[in-house]
Order: C-alpha cells, then structure tokens, then sequence
C-alpha cells in the first residue's frame, strides 16, 4: 500500500510540477523543455567554442 501512495504523490508532483491537468500533459511539457535545454546549452557550447583564445 505504501508503494502505490508513494507513486501516487509522485504523480501529483509531477501534474503540478508541470502545471498541466494530466501526467501525460506533464510529461511532453518536461520533455519539451528538456529539448529546448539541449538546444540551448549545445548553442552556449557552439558559441564558446567559437570565441578566440588567448
């Protein structure tokens, strides 16, 4: 019983995590911003590269 209320509260925390009425909701929200997380830190890392060097 402690497991399924452990997943439960899990799952709500991840709803309101993501301010979606759904965990599936939530779920493509997160993955979205993951995405666009990668993107960015891969552009940080193109721009830095391409910064002189000393």
């Amino acid at each position: 019983m402690a497991t399924i209320e452990v997943e439960k509260s899990t799952k709500e925390r991840l709803i309101r995590l993501g301010g979606a009425s759904s965990l599936d909701e939530t779920i493509r929200s997160l993955m979205k911003q993951a995405k666009e997380l990668a993107e960015y830190k891969a552009e940080s890392q193109y721009i830095f590269d391409s910064l002189p060097r000393a």
